[in-house]
């Protein structure tokens, strides 16, 4: 009879265990569906709405197409959680996308799966989202943009998109990753009890659902590793020092990891490097890419990571671009 009673128990708690890592494991996967910011058209820019396929998934992307004249040079943007194209930022992007467009570069804004107005689809951090970027890749190349002349500005989940799009597809020539991770479970770690109320004893179930819910075990994504193996390409690094969702040590490991540029910035919150200074972020931005995508094909490369405080520092080590050989 006691066997029976603590049999009965045992099944009772492990189906609340199971349902209440299923309700986080939901929450976790599940993205915040925004419309749209402000078509850049309303701001007296030249604006094409497009869709496409996310590479080899019945997937389709939607995205503003910003071209430039005679542009030889893209840049793809791309989103972190709950952001689409517009509002990448705690503040919008136009400024930036409108900076990108004078300055010569072709600018193709996406709305990742589940985000926006792309294909619904549960949320994985950067993992499944990489195809969405190469998508927007296949759109460029097809449209005449050369292997190598693509850049991507990915911010937050976005970023880590960008991260294994570009060690898939040789293509994208240079890469800006803002505000993400370089330890996705890392990350988690120092916020579930936070996020979900719940004690640290919920996570693995928590993972173990989300992973039969999208089939990605989103502990195995680490960014860094990403980063580490792909062949040598430009790598732009920028992380706001008051970041309390990512800390700035994930970006030093990511910058370290890529052999890329760091740039802390003084911005106060996750995604907070765009708001606390817009023209020098336009500008570091802009002239990374420019030097980095100079031309088809062309093999420049960082001299090591750096952490300064000063954007004119920033430009001016952009700016020497690849030591003599």
């Amino acid at each position: 009879m006691i066997f029976w009673l603590a049999f009965g128990g045992a099944l009772a708690a492990l189906a609340v265990y199971i349902g209440v890592a299923a309700i986080v494991a939901h929450q976790l996967t599940t993205p915040r569906r925004r419309s749209p910011a402000a078509d850049p058209a309303s701001f007296g820019m030249r604006c094409e709405e497009t869709w496409f396929p996310a590479r080899g998934e019945r997937v389709t992307i939607s995205a503003w197409h910003l071209p430039a004249p005679g542009a030889t040079r893209a840049i793809i943007v791309a989103h972190g959680v709950g952001g689409r194209r517009g509002k990448e930022f705690t503040t919008p992007s136009h400024d930036l996308l409108e900076y990108l467009v004078e300055h010569g570069f072709t600018v193709l804004a996406i709305d990742l799966r589940g985000h926006g107005e792309s294909s619904p689809s549960r949320m994985t951090y950067g993992e499944r989202e990489r195809p969405d970027i190469l998508g927007a890749v296949d759109w460029l190349l097809g449209r005449g943009y050369a292997p190598g002349t693509i850049g991507v500005l990915g911010l937050s989940m976005g970023g880590v998109a960008g991260i294994g799009a570009a060690r898939a597809e040789p293509a994208v020539g240079a890469l800006v990753v803002d505000s993400s991770c370089a330890d996705f479970l890392a990350m988690l770690r120092e916020h579930f009890r936070s996020y979900s109320k719940l004690p640290h004893f919920f996570l693995p179930g928590a993972l173990l659902i989300g992973c039969l819910l999208t089939g990605v075990q989103l502990q195995r994504l680490r960014p860094a590793e990403l980063l580490r193996g792909m062949a040598r390409r430009p790598v732009l690094v920028i992380h706001a020092r008051g970041d309390a969702l990512v800390p700035a040590t994930h970006a030093q490991a990511l910058a370290e990891a890529g052999s890329g540029a760091l740039w802390l910035t003084d911005g106060a919150q996750h995604l907070g490097s765009f708001a606390a200074d817009p023209p020098a972020y336009c500008a570091c931005v802009g002239q990374f890419f420019d030097a980095a995508l100079a031309e088809a094909g062309a093999t420049w490369y960082q001299d090591g990571f750096f952490a300064e405080d000063s954007a004119d520092e920033v430009r001016a080590h952009i700016r020497r671009g690849p030591p003599a050989l």
